[in-house]
C-alpha cells in the first residue's frame, strides 16, 4: 500500500477510491513509489474500477501523468476503468493540453464519478 502520507484509500462496493493527500506530486522517487503502489492495487484477472481523487492536489509533474497513463493501460487490459475527479482547473487544463482528457473520464465530484460508472 502507498504511504499514509501520500494517499488514502477507501472501498465503496466495487470502487476503490484513492485520495491524494499531497498538494504537489513532483518528486521523481515519490512518483515512482506512488506509481508502483497504484499498480499493486490492480489485482491479476480482476476488473478494477479505480477512482482517483485529486481534490488536495494543486500541481503534479508530467512524470505523474505518465504513471497515470501506465496505470490506465494496465487496468483497461484487465477490463477495468480508471476515472479522475475533483481536479483543479489548472490540472484539467494540463490534461487538456496533453490530450489526456480524451483518455480519462474526469468528473467534478466523487459522487458523480461513482454514479457515472
Amino acid at each position: 500500500m502507498p504511504d499514509a502520507q501520500t494517499v488514502e484509500t477507501a472501498d465503496h462496493e466495487n470502487v476503490r477510491v484513492v485520495r491524494f493527500v499531497d498538494d504537489e506530486i513532483v518528486d521523481p522517487d515519490r512518483i515512482m513509489k506512488l506509481g508502483s503502489a497504484l499498480m499493486n492495487m490492480v489485482k491479476e484477472g480482476e476488473p478494477t474500477f479505480l477512482l482517483l481523487n485529486f481534490e488536495n492536489v494543486t500541481f503534479f509533474s508530467t512524470g505523474m501523468m505518465g504513471e497515470l497513463v501506465k496505470l490506465n493501460n494496465r487496468v483497461r487490459k484487465r477490463g477495468g476503468t480508471v476515472v479522475l475527479c475533483c481536479m483543479s482547473s489548472f490540472l484539467k487544463e494540463m490534461f487538456h493540453i496533453a490530450r489526456l482528457d480524451r483518455v480519462f473520464d474526469i468528473f467534478d465530484t466523487e459522487k458523480e464519478a461513482i454514479d457515472g460508472h
